[in-house]
């Protein structure tokens, strides 16, 4: 008997979403939450931009900053996970000798209205907030030198959770504002 006309086999039932059905892609392996065969490349999404607080470190690659910008970063990262910063890059740059900056952006500025109807902040110490929404928090040239872990810390907590207590990384006498 030819497996074609054998009544036993059938075809198999056509499905439009295999993964729904069956919580297996075409591969037969798992897929993921999202419909994702987790083995067929062809059936994965990007990630969606991050919204919330970014952090870009901006370093110069020809004096080899690499390393102090990739732990900056980690620091951060286990400091303030997410959705506390949305996202940390590094930004090698060639053209700038010896540039080593921390900027933010999307952040949401809060601590009230002033007279003026607009938004008012506390701006930490050393901060820049410019007008098309970007915050400078550290620039090595400025201060003449790279900046404290801790200090760097305690601005972006300032920016993104006026309220949360920093440990051993804290300023004397910090306070929560009201």
């Amino acid at each position: 008997m030819s497996p074609t006309t054998d009544p036993r086999i059938t075809a198999p039932e056509p499905s439009t979403d295999l993964a729904e059905k069956t919580g297996q892609g075409q591969s037969g392996q798992p897929c993921d939450p999202e419909g994702e065969d987790l083995m067929n490349a062809a059936t994965f999404s990007p990630p969606s931009l991050a919204v919330g607080p970014n952090v870009y470190i901006e370093y110069c690659d020809r004096v080899s900053l690499a390393p102090r910008a990739t732990w900056i970063q980690t620091e951060l990262f286990l400091t303030f996970p997410s959705p506390t910063l949305a996202s940390i890059t590094i930004l090698p740059s060639v053209e700038n000798a010896g540039r080593f900056r921390v900027w933010m952006n999307n952040l949401s500025l809060p601590n009230g209205e002033g007279e003026d109807g607009k938004s008012k902040m506390k701006v930490p110490e050393g901060v820049v907030v410019k007008e098309d929404g970007w915050v400078l928090v550290s620039d090595r040239k400025i201060e003449g030198g790279f900046p404290e872990l801790k200090t760097l810390k305690q601005r972006i907590r300032s920016l993104v959770q006026p309220s949360r207590d920093l440990g051993h990384s804290d300023e004397k006498g910090h306070t929560a504002p009201a």
